[in-house]
């Protein structure tokens, strides 16, 4: 039986979680991403450590958060656009 994105997402990040050195701790890093395509969510791990829950829409440091896909997540500010994805 396939496992479902969600599930996937999990599994991924637990992967990434126990890895040496897998994340930049001085920079934004993306940590999760979990839901439907329809209903996604995604935690940031900010330099100071904090991690932050954002959805679509979502208002950082770096931007709005414009779209979330499976493994990565579009930040918008003005005219300029940043996208982090997954590590690994």
């Amino acid at each position: 039986m396939a496992q479902d994105t969600s599930t996937d997402a999990q599994i991924k990040a637990g992967e990434i979680a126990t890895e040496t050195a897998a994340l930049t701790l001085t920079a934004t890093t993306v940590i999760a991403i979990v839901g439907s395509p329809t209903d996604r969510r995604a935690l940031l791990r900010l330099p100071n450590g904090r991690i932050v829950p954002v959805t679509p829409g979502a208002r950082t440091a770096l931007g709005t958060v414009r779209s979330l896909t499976e493994t990565s997540l579009t930040l918008v500010n003005g005219e300029d656009r940043l996208t982090l994805s997954l590590p690994g």
